[in-house]
Protein backbone atom coordinates (compact mmCIF):
# COMPACT_ATOMS: atom_id res chain seq x y z
CA UNK A 1 0.00 0.00 0.00
CA UNK A 2 1.44 3.35 -1.04
CA UNK A 3 1.83 6.07 1.54
CA UNK A 4 0.60 9.52 0.59
CA UNK A 5 2.30 12.62 1.85
CA UNK A 6 0.71 16.03 2.04
CA UNK A 7 2.40 19.38 1.99
CA UNK A 8 0.98 22.09 4.24
CA UNK A 9 2.77 24.66 2.13
CA UNK A 10 0.70 23.74 -0.91
CA UNK A 11 -2.61 24.84 0.59
CA UNK A 12 -1.74 28.03 2.48
CA UNK A 13 0.77 30.66 1.49
CA UNK A 14 1.07 34.01 3.13
CA UNK A 15 1.82 35.94 5.21
CA UNK A 16 -1.90 36.37 5.60
CA UNK A 17 -3.80 39.04 7.38
CA UNK A 18 -6.74 40.73 5.72
CA UNK A 19 -9.21 41.80 8.40
CA UNK A 20 -11.26 43.71 5.82
CA UNK A 21 -11.86 40.52 3.82
CA UNK A 22 -12.83 38.63 6.98
CA UNK A 23 -15.33 41.33 8.01
CA UNK A 24 -16.78 41.37 4.50
CA UNK A 25 -17.31 37.60 4.53
CA UNK A 26 -19.17 37.78 7.85
CA UNK A 27 -21.26 40.75 6.66
CA UNK A 28 -22.11 39.15 3.31
CA UNK A 29 -23.13 35.91 5.03
CA UNK A 30 -25.54 37.82 7.26
CA UNK A 31 -26.87 40.28 4.70
CA UNK A 32 -27.28 37.89 1.78
CA UNK A 33 -29.34 35.25 3.57
CA UNK A 34 -32.95 35.78 2.51
CA UNK A 35 -34.37 33.88 5.50
CA UNK A 36 -32.43 36.08 7.92
CA UNK A 37 -33.31 39.33 6.16
CA UNK A 38 -36.95 38.21 6.19
CA UNK A 39 -36.74 37.77 9.96
CA UNK A 40 -35.12 41.19 10.29
CA UNK A 41 -37.58 42.88 7.98
CA UNK A 42 -34.81 44.76 6.16
CA UNK A 43 -31.31 43.88 5.03
CA UNK A 44 -30.14 47.28 6.30
CA UNK A 45 -30.54 46.00 9.87
CA UNK A 46 -27.04 44.47 9.78
CA UNK A 47 -24.37 46.75 11.23
CA UNK A 48 -20.66 46.56 11.86
CA UNK A 49 -20.96 49.07 14.66
CA UNK A 50 -23.44 49.72 17.44
CA UNK A 51 -25.29 52.99 16.74
CA UNK A 52 -27.66 54.59 19.20
CA UNK A 53 -30.58 52.21 19.60
CA UNK A 54 -33.08 54.95 18.85
CA UNK A 55 -31.44 55.32 15.42
CA UNK A 56 -31.92 51.71 14.32
CA UNK A 57 -34.83 49.66 13.09
CA UNK A 58 -35.52 46.68 15.34
CA UNK A 59 -34.62 43.91 15.28
CA UNK A 60 -31.01 44.52 14.34
CA UNK A 61 -27.77 42.55 14.15
CA UNK A 62 -24.33 43.88 15.05
CA UNK A 63 -21.15 41.99 14.21
CA UNK A 64 -17.54 42.70 15.08
CA UNK A 65 -14.14 41.11 15.41
CA UNK A 66 -13.45 40.44 19.08
CA UNK A 67 -9.91 39.16 18.73
CA UNK A 68 -7.50 38.13 16.02
CA UNK A 69 -4.17 36.39 16.11
CA UNK A 70 -1.95 35.43 13.23
CA UNK A 71 0.34 32.50 13.75
CA UNK A 72 2.70 30.36 11.64
CA UNK A 73 1.10 27.56 9.67
CA UNK A 74 4.37 25.88 8.82
CA UNK A 75 7.12 26.56 11.36
CA UNK A 76 9.74 26.06 8.62
CA UNK A 77 8.22 28.67 6.30
CA UNK A 78 8.21 32.24 7.66
CA UNK A 79 5.78 33.28 4.89
CA UNK A 80 3.14 30.76 5.91
CA UNK A 81 0.47 31.80 8.39
CA UNK A 82 -3.15 31.45 9.44
CA UNK A 83 -5.36 33.84 11.36
CA UNK A 84 -7.44 32.76 14.35
CA UNK A 85 -10.57 34.85 14.70
CA UNK A 86 -13.16 35.33 17.42
CA UNK A 87 -16.10 37.32 16.11
CA UNK A 88 -19.23 38.48 17.82
CA UNK A 89 -22.77 38.72 16.57
CA UNK A 90 -25.30 40.50 18.76
CA UNK A 91 -29.04 40.75 18.25
CA UNK A 92 -31.00 43.69 19.63
CA UNK A 93 -34.79 43.60 19.57
CA UNK A 94 -37.46 45.77 21.15
CA UNK A 95 -40.14 43.05 21.08
CA UNK A 96 -42.07 42.42 24.30
CA UNK A 97 -40.62 38.88 24.51
CA UNK A 98 -37.57 37.01 23.23
CA UNK A 99 -39.39 34.91 20.62
CA UNK A 100 -38.32 36.94 17.56
CA UNK A 101 -34.73 37.17 18.84
CA UNK A 102 -34.73 33.41 19.31
CA UNK A 103 -35.79 32.88 15.69
CA UNK A 104 -33.00 35.20 14.50
CA UNK A 105 -30.48 33.48 16.75
CA UNK A 106 -31.49 30.07 15.38
CA UNK A 107 -30.91 31.29 11.82
CA UNK A 108 -27.51 32.83 12.63
CA UNK A 109 -26.52 29.60 14.35
CA UNK A 110 -27.41 27.65 11.18
CA UNK A 111 -25.46 30.11 9.01
CA UNK A 112 -22.22 29.90 11.00
CA UNK A 113 -21.94 27.02 13.46
CA UNK A 114 -20.11 24.08 11.89
CA UNK A 115 -19.77 25.89 8.55
CA UNK A 116 -16.67 26.57 6.49
CA UNK A 117 -17.34 29.88 4.76
CA UNK A 118 -15.46 31.23 1.77
CA UNK A 119 -15.51 33.92 -0.86
CA UNK A 120 -13.01 35.05 -3.49
CA UNK A 121 -10.59 36.49 -0.90
CA UNK A 122 -10.70 34.37 2.24
CA UNK A 123 -11.71 30.93 3.47
CA UNK A 124 -12.50 29.73 6.95
CA UNK A 125 -10.11 26.76 7.17
CA UNK A 126 -11.91 25.31 10.19
CA UNK A 127 -15.65 25.19 10.78
CA UNK A 128 -16.98 28.03 12.90
CA UNK A 129 -17.81 27.10 16.47
CA UNK A 130 -20.14 29.04 18.68
CA UNK A 131 -18.23 29.39 21.91
CA UNK A 132 -20.50 31.75 23.84
CA UNK A 133 -24.20 32.55 24.06
CA UNK A 134 -26.06 34.82 26.47
CA UNK A 135 -29.48 36.45 26.27
CA UNK A 136 -30.93 39.09 28.58
CA UNK A 137 -33.41 41.93 28.73
CA UNK A 138 -31.61 45.28 28.94
CA UNK A 139 -33.87 47.36 31.18
CA UNK A 140 -31.92 50.55 30.51
CA UNK A 141 -32.65 50.66 26.77
CA UNK A 142 -35.64 48.27 26.93
CA UNK A 143 -34.49 45.70 24.40
CA UNK A 144 -33.70 42.00 24.30
CA UNK A 145 -30.00 41.42 23.71
CA UNK A 146 -28.60 38.16 22.46
CA UNK A 147 -24.82 37.90 22.52
CA UNK A 148 -22.96 35.21 20.55
CA UNK A 149 -19.28 34.54 19.95
CA UNK A 150 -17.85 32.31 17.24
CA UNK A 151 -14.29 31.13 16.62
CA UNK A 152 -12.63 30.00 13.41
CA UNK A 153 -9.34 30.00 11.54
CA UNK A 154 -9.00 31.84 8.26
CA UNK A 155 -6.53 31.71 5.39
CA UNK A 156 -6.13 33.23 1.96
CA UNK A 157 -7.67 31.57 -1.09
Amino acid sequence: MATKTFSAKASVRGPYHDIKAIKKLIYDTLKNDSTLTGLLGASTSVYHYFPQTKDIKHPAIFYNIISEETYPYDENDKNSSLTGIVFGIDIVDDSPNASRSDDIENRIFKLFNGKILRDSDVVFKHPCRRTYYFQFYDTEIRVWRTVMRFTTVTAPI
